[in-house]
């Protein structure tokens, strides 16, 4: 297991199965950018904090004509934290992570936003894929390599996690040679 930085930035490339390039001694056989599923998009952010301003700055004028002018205090707070919520999760919507697998290399980078921060590399005759269910039905996706173990996809759902296991274990037994191929199923 060999730990470290990247250098430089990432140049993305589309999955190597998937655009039909040849396995060679040293080429990507498998490789997948594991990225957080983001349904709000920045402009929807907006629209989501400003309704809620709006809503909130009709609610609050109502109860300081009241003489209950407290609840503007309050309701500015709630605003502030609504803001300070999205803006955590469109960071942590930003990680990533990179799948790629050779025939003497499994290679997992970790990026924050366009920045690799930490590379992982395992042997893939020494490696297995690990894929357990709990009950409350959370998933962990493991790979270990020689006692030293490291979770991928954790933020993936159960059946999303459940086909890339499936996808890396055929990779890997590709690579020591049990079956013939892969491909992406």
């Amino acid at each position: 297991l060999v730990e470290g930085g990247c250098s430089g930035l990432l140049i993305f490339q589309p999955d190597p199965i998937d655009s039909g390039r040849k396995v060679g001694l040293n080429m990507d056989i498998f490789y997948k950018r594991l990225s957080p599923q983001n349904s709000l998009t920045s402009a929807g952010a907006k629209i989501l904090l400003l309704g809620f301003s709006g809503c909130g700055l009709f609610i609050s004028v109502g109860f300081i004509l009241l003489g209950a002018w407290p609840v503007l205090g309050f309701m500015v707070v709630d605003i502030v934290l609504l803001c300070f919520a999205l803006r955590l999760i469109f960071k942590k919507a930003s990680f990533a992570q990179e799948i790629t697998i050779t025939n003497h290399n499994i290679k997992v980078r970790f990026f924050s936003g366009k920045t690799c921060w930490k590379t992982v590399s395992f042997n893939p005759y020494w490696t297995m894929v690990d894929f357990s269910i709990f009950r409350n039905q959370k998933s962990i996706l493991i790979f270990r390599s020689r006692g030293q173990f490291m979770e991928i996809a954790e933020f993936m759902g159960l059946k999303d996690k459940r086909r890339l296991a499936e996808r890396l274990e055929a990779c890997i037994r590709n690579i020591k040679g049990a079956t013939p191929t892969c491909a992406e199923r």
